[in-house]
């Protein structure tokens, strides 16, 4: 790979630095997009390494300088913040850059696949399709919610070589564009927007790439080990083996599994907050429910108690308090926490720094966002009403101290915080405006505070952006969310007929810990929750279960949950407790339905949870476990396998 005045000589081929970008201006007069797909280039500094160079189009009056830096198997491309000259702008507004359009170029027949940064990540192959253009928002965008972005990178898987793309700086609005079949081509490129709307002046921010070349054969997973190379030598994300041994609250909690046991909500849902509340679970219940578990064998779980504030699940954000007096009150939830805590269990409250409600004596409508309209942002209908996004560039001036509250409650282990990455806003309110970087990263810097106060932290999603501020994914969606919400896609995303596979589970495991759903959610039979816990083992996942005592809200039977993930806890949390911090090592798609998943700690995982479930499992060659599962009782219990082998 190299340099030279014509463009770089690559891997893919050579990349004339005439087609490096490719523009989309919004024309005033008309009011309309045009694309401008090549630019007049001056090279301005050129070595075997390096070249500075300014891209002008004529017609729209622009410059654009950019940056292209080569290091062993990377490339880089850079337009600085600041840089972009627009001397026609009374007529011409730049709104988007895409980079490098041809260089993930393929035949529309020819062998590979693409990867694309939707739920845990998508391969699609090149050939096959109609003339189709597909557009994926990096990262989750909350009109298109159902695609779950969390990574900021996309690849390509080809004869001659495997790329990775990864977007640098200026993730926060950008996409990938995927062509597909056009006049026999195929495409895949990161476009960077660069205003919202035409009106908008030009922002400071850097827009850059980088490109990992890698050797052919690799799939999905050789690109999922080289993003993980690349959180933690250019991100700076510090593994779990090297967190772990200075923070015992973190140990414990990534050796044991998160138990939600959901207390009440108000229902049905109104958008006053003024429904009744409905009991699954009192504290004394759940105190039931503890002494189960431990009855059961499951000795580490950080139980999380979903509703123990004021108004139950989502019953009156921000206003905390008083404790739920229908579960019990504060008396009875000190006494759970005690009783807890005497079992060896972290026990902590389920929480939201994000939404509140008009009912909340708390609400303050001077720290809601306002929405592009000027609007109070509003985040959808839930127990407590309808919610509205607090600003969190200011949500800590009124409301951190709860974080301290909930503490001398008596609360003790890894927090957990709901909703604290679902998608992109930003805030237009002239007294605390926020773009969609600076609303990411002020919510995610919340984290940071229950995270120094408690030890650890847990929140719903975990996307790239948010790695350095927790500990553990609440959820990471992959192939079962796919499988559920496949009907609701966008058509053009949809009618790719792609394959959700664990690319993110793979690069992040041993960063932080993860489970994709709750046991009760993989189905009403022994069967179907046998095969979900199988699925989770089969991308690194742990097992994790929600339950209440009465089937009024959310949460499956305790009995039920607990029957069927013992076996699973055991294998994960006593046979096998170096796995949450292991790297994966290898993987390979076996069968359909089965797998071979490897980790630096020396296990081997062969699983299959299809038409004949089984797991197999050895270290270091020695053979920990094996079973395959009767058709007479599929349930992944002590009864139904095999002892655990010496």
């Amino acid at each position: 790979m190299r340099l030279t005045a014509a463009g770089i000589d690559c891997p893919a081929g050579l990349q004339p630095f005439e087609t490096m970008l490719t523009g989309r201006f919004f024309n005033r007069p008309e009011k309309r997009l045009v694309t401008v797909l090549e630019f007049r280039c001056s090279l301005s500094a050129l070595s075997e390494t390096r070249a500075r160079l300014v891209l002008c189009s004529e017609l729209c009056g622009v410059l654009i300088p950019l940056e292209i830096t080569l290091c062993a198997d990377t490339l880089s491309v850079k337009v600085e913040a600041g840089s972009i000259v627009e001397s026609g702008g009374n007529i011409w507004r730049l709104m988007e850059l895409s980079f490098l359009p041809g260089l993930m170029e393929s035949g529309a027949d020819a062998e590979g696949s693409y990867l694309l940064p939707v739920f845990s990540g998508m391969t699609v192959p090149f050939g096959g399709h109609a003339p189709m253009r597909n557009r994926d928002r990096i990262y989750m965008d909350r009109s298109e919610w159902e695609k779950f972005g969390q990574a900021d990178c996309f690849g390509m898987m080809s004869a001659a070589c495997d790329i990775l793309g990864i977007v640098r700086s200026g993730a926060f609005l950008a996409w990938t564009d995927s062509e597909f079949n056009q006049q026999g081509k195929n495409r895949l490129y990161a476009t960077f927007g660069i205003r919202h709307s035409p009106e908008e002046i030009l922002p400071q921010e850097d827009k850059s790439a980088v490109y990992r070349f890698l050797p052919p054969g690799g799939g999905f997973s050789g690109l999922a080990f080289a993003y993980r190379e690349h959180l933690i030598a250019e991100r700076g994300i510090v593994p779990l083996r090297e967190r772990v041994g200075h923070n015992p609250v973190l140990d414990y909690a990534v050796h044991a599994m998160r138990v939600k046991i959901f207390l009440g909500q108000k229902q049905p849902f109104e958008s006053d907050g003024a429904s009744p509340y409905a009991s699954c679970t009192t504290f004394a219940e759940a105190g039931e429910i503890i002494d189960a578990m431990w009855n059961a064998g499951i000795r580490r779980a950080v139980v999380t108690l979903v509703g123990w504030n004021r108004g139950g699940h989502d019953g009156a954000y921000p206003t905390r308090f008083p404790v739920n007096a229908e579960a019990g009150g504060e008396a009875e939830l000190k006494r759970l926490v005690g009783k807890a805590l005497e079992l060896g269990y972290q026990i902590v409250p389920h929480d939201n720094v994000t939404d509140v409600y008009l009912s909340a004596p708390d609400y303050d409508p001077a720290l809601v966002s306002l929405d592009e309209g000027g609007e109070r942002q509003t985040a959808g209908l839930w127990a407590g009403g309808l919610s509205y996004k607090i600003c969190p560039t200011v949500a800590l001036n009124r409301f951190g101290g709860e974080f301290r509250r909930c503490h001398r409650l008596g609360f003790r282990g890894a927090y957990y915080l709901d909703a604290q990455a679902a998608g992109l806003f930003r805030c237009t309110d002239p007294a605390h405006p926020a773009d969609e970087k600076q609303f990411s990263l002020s919510l995610a810097r919340i984290a940071l505070l229950p995270r120094e106060l408690f030890g650890a932290v847990s929140t719903e999603f975990v996307p790239a952006y948010m790695l350095p501020y927790a500990d553990e994914a609440s959820r990471i969606p992959g192939q079962m969310e796919f499988r559920n919400l496949s009907p609701r896609l966008p058509d053009p995303l949809r009618q790719l007929n792609g394959e959700v596979v664990p690319f993110y589970q793979l690069a992040v495991h041993g960063l932080i810990v993860y489970q994709s759903e709750w046991v009760h959610t993989y189905g009403s039979t022994p069967e179907a929750r046998l095969r979900g816990l199988l699925e989770e083992l089969s991308c690194g996942a742990r097992p994790a279960m929600e339950v209440s005592m009465r089937p009024l809200c959310n949460g499956g039977g305790y009995r039920e949950s607990i029957e069927a993930l013992s076996e699973s806890y055991r294998i994960n949390f006593e046979l096998c407790p170096e796995l949450q911090c292991a790297f994966v090592a290898g993987y390979e798609e076996t069968a359909p339905d089965a797998c071979r998943i490897e980790y630096d700690s020396g296990h081997r995982v062969e699983v299959c949870w299809g038409d004949r479930p089984r797991l197999r499992i050895s270290r270091h060659g020695k053979l920990l476990y094996d079973n395959e599962y009767g058709k007479s009782d599929q349930r992944m219990t002590t009864s139904s396998a095999p002892a655990i082998l010496a």
